[in-house]
């Protein structure tokens, strides 16, 4: 990860593309673009549960509190268009 600071001076963590698997940056997408966890699990023969666990550790890594903020920060760092 990078490390900038903003106005408040505390520290933000930028992630790259490259710290995100392929799976992650898909998954991000499909959430941004309005699919629940049960469409992208049926899409991607996974159980809800299993895309739900992924989500969450995805929003750890990006320091998200919530699946707005996840999307806000995925497209701030132009992790996602």
């Amino acid at each position: 990860p990078r490390f900038a600071n903003n106005r408040n001076n505390s520290v933000l963590i930028i992630m790259t593309k490259k710290e995100l698997s392929n799976k992650e940056l898909k998954r991000l997408k499909r959430i941004a673009e309005g699919d629940t966890a049960k469409e992208i699990a049926d899409k991607e023969c996974r159980s809800k549960h299993t895309i739900e666990d992924s989500v969450e550790k995805t929003k750890e890594k990006l320091g998200a509190k919530n699946t707005p903020n996840l999307i806000y920060i995925a497209m701030r760092d132009e992790l996602i268009e």
